[in-house]
């Protein structure tokens, strides 16, 4: 696979493994780690400790509303995607928004290729800026952001073309950005969502956390990233296919 956009991952011409003897240990590991691990479906509850009839009968209600919330977004099956994604690319992400317009909270899976975080600022695993890129559909950033049409009609489209495909979509590229705060009390968190030509959305950000939750399927000693299985077996995965070729 040559990419996350366009026809990089839709196709892969040429591709001089097609017509070899081939044994992909990769991803037999990779599904038998699905299968044995992502299987389970984690529940989360809301318990007291010493609470009256009134306040275990308000825990009663959370744990009923976040089962709702996870039926209505498919979080297992979405979770088992971000599962594998940390298998093969060593961090799945998952991100969690409030759709105030909707009146509900949204869990979606995230390409990890669509985050950027700065090696010096995530050295420790815990970066205080993290930025998502991703292609948006003009007409949707339009409905979000009418005040801002001229302006999105006008940003330049991102989508690679080339001979094996061309794109009938008409998207831009959108950067959504968050800075944690410096303490509990300051004001300098930020939250941001930009295209090429305009700032679309800003405000402060108060909170002490990102809205994603990030699975590592091996987290490193130095760094924010996590290494994956497939990384782990890359070695093995080399030698089997010399033997193959010799085989063949």
């Amino acid at each position: 696979m040559l990419g996350f956009y366009g026809s990089m991952y839709a196709k892969q011409a040429n591709n001089p493994m097609s017509a070899r003897l081939t044994l992909n240990v990769v991803k037999a590991c990779v599904d038998t780690g699905a299968a044995k691990i992502a299987k389970n479906r984690p529940r989360p509850l809301f318990l007291t400790s010493g609470g009256d009839w009134s306040l275990q009968t308000k825990a009663k209600k959370l744990t009923k509303f976040i089962e709702g919330v996870f039926d209505q977004n498919d979080a297992h099956e979405q979770g088992t995607k971000v599962f594998v994604d940390g298998e093969v690319m060593g961090t799945g992400v998952f991100k969690m928004l409030k759709k105030v317009e909707e009146g509900r909270i949204v869990m979606e899976r995230t390409l990890t290729d669509e985050i950027v975080v700065d090696d010096a600022d995530g050295i420790y695993g815990k970066p205080r800026q993290i930025h998502q890129r991703k292609y948006v559909d003009k007409e949707i950033l339009m409905t979000q952001f009418p005040q801002f049409k001229l302006q999105i009609e006008a940003a330049q489209g991102g989508i690679l073309k080339n001979n094996y495909q061309q794109s009938s979509v008409n998207q831009c590229l959108v950067i959504e950005s968050w800075k944690l705060p410096s303490s509990p009390t300051a004001k300098d968190g930020r939250h941001t969502i930009c295209i090429e030509n305009c700032d679309l959305h800003t405000e402060i950000w108060e909170k002490s956390y990102f809205p994603f939750a990030f699975f590592r399927w091996s987290p490193k000693i130095v760094g924010f990233w996590g290494s994956g299985l497939a990384e782990e077996l890359v070695g093995i995965q080399l030698e089997i296919n010399k033997l193959l070729r010799t085989i063949q």
